[in-house]
């Protein structure tokens, strides 16, 4: 998406009242941008606003993202008050903390309503808009929680990586619209994620998970000592927008980067131990065939390819401008010929490698799976001994808990703004 220079800016906002969304609201209106903000509570997005803002160009709605009409009204005032609707950012949510087994029915309903299902009832609504437009940009935060699992976070993870799953399928569906996407993953954010007000423990708990009441002690008290600034949090987000310039996933902090690659080594170190196996349940006409069975169909066919998007990319202290094309698998503005070339990888300027839009490009030219809501971003430290279990590596500084049992419960704030 080309961000609009000679205008300002319209965003569609969600989970406003507090933490990353409340900052993201604030920097847009002191830009000048006109601002949609959806909430539970349109009166405390306000009195957190104060009076040192310009408010002239804020929407502030109360929605139930849960209800698909609110969802298409709130969208619908967004294009008849601005006239028009340029970024999507669904950021609403709240966490929950508890061992599988402590978890009910009702509260994994609860989660995956707003983490999951209110996402989809906004891009219901806002896409149509996007495309007709042919631009756009949807920016879905997630959290680290959504690439790798954590001890405790169990419903949180599932949430998340439902959104992750959506977000990958989705950037490719709509590319060829001009509509880019963008997942967040923050770390640890001092916000208020982990107060009482905004963080969901089950009703009732057991005495054999005593890690995991330890770790809620120890998160309770994490409160107010988080390593990442929302502020700069909000700042990244905004400029990883305008500037159209970036990779599908924006991870936010070091804690959230330590997280990540930690995960992506364990599932290397997986994926190496069973390279040898793997290829004994294929047909024998597909083995010895690196690209799998499901790419020998004849009649699959790449798709085409997204417009060619410059991006720079860090090496050290210094950095180089990439080309990048990725793949996209939207029906615009493709010909028959276009859908005969093989997917494109990334290709620097002078020379030639491949990427992950390759792999991606080659898994898209089989048969297509049916691909049927968050201001996240918050780890514990537990989340180490499940990685040694994988036989990852461990984040410098990270430490397994260990403790007693200890009884933690309260109610539960249902459908919470993500802080």
């Amino acid at each position: 998406m080309a961000y609009p220079t000679d205008r300002p800016a319209t965003w569609f906002v969600t989970g406003t009242s507090r933490g990353l969304g409340l900052d993201l609201v604030r920097q847009l209106l002191e830009r000048g941008d006109a601002v949609t903000a959806t909430t539970r509570s349109t009166e405390r997005l306000l009195a957190a606003l104060g009076d040192g803002v310009d408010t002239s160009r804020l929407l502030p709605l109360t929605v139930d993202l849960r209800d698909e009409e609110q969802v298409a009204a709130a969208v619908r005032k967004t294009t008849e008050r601005f006239g028009g609707l340029d970024v999507v950012v669904n950021n609403a949510g709240y966490g929950y903390l508890a061992a599988v087994e402590e978890t009910g029915g009702r509260d994994v309903r609860d989660m995956l309503d707003v983490q999951v299902v209110g996402v989809w009832n906004v891009l219901h609504a806002a896409l149509p808009v996007l495309r007709a437009q042919r631009s756009g940009h949807i920016v879905n935060v997630s959290s680290v929680p959504g690439l790798t699992a954590v001890p405790g976070w169990a419903l949180y993870c599932a949430g998340k990586f439902a959104l992750e799953g959506l977000s990958e399928a989705l950037a490719a569906e709509v590319a060829d619209f001009g509509i880019d996407v963008t997942i967040v993953e923050p770390g640890y954010f001092r916000a208020d994620f982990l107060t009482r007000d905004s963080l969901s423990l089950p009703e009732t708990t057991t005495g054999h998970y005593p890690a995991i009441r330890e770790m809620v002690a120890r998160h309770l008290e994490l409160q107010g000592n988080q390593l990442g600034d929302p502020v700069k949090g909000a700042a990244a987000v905004i400029d990883r927008v305008v500037t159209g310039e970036g990779p599908l996933r924006q991870l936010l902090g070091s804690d959230s980067h330590a997280y990540a690659t930690a995960k992506v080594r364990a599932l290397q170190d997986n994926l190496d131990s069973v390279a040898a196996t793997a290829p004994a349940t294929d047909h024998p006409a597909a083995a010895g065939d690196e690209r799998g069975p499901v790419l020998e169909q004849s009649h699959a066919k790449a798709p085409s390819p997204l417009p060619h998007r410059s991006m720079r990319k860090s090496n050290g202290n210094t950095s180089e401008v990439i080309d990048t094309k990725e793949v996209g698998c939207g029906g615009a503005n493709r010909t028959e010929q276009e859908s005969d070339r093989p997917a494109p990888g990334i290709r620097r300027r002078g020379g030639a490698g491949e990427g992950h839009a390759r792999l991606l490009g080659a898994r898209l030219r089989g048969r297509q799976p049916r691909h049927p809501d968050a201001d996240d971003g918050h780890l514990h430290h537990q989340h180490v001994r499940g990685l040694r279990q994988q036989g990852g590596a461990v984040p410098q500084g990270a430490g397994a808990l260990h403790g007693g049992p200890r009884r933690l419960s309260h109610p539960r704030p249902r459908g919470a703004d993500r802080p």
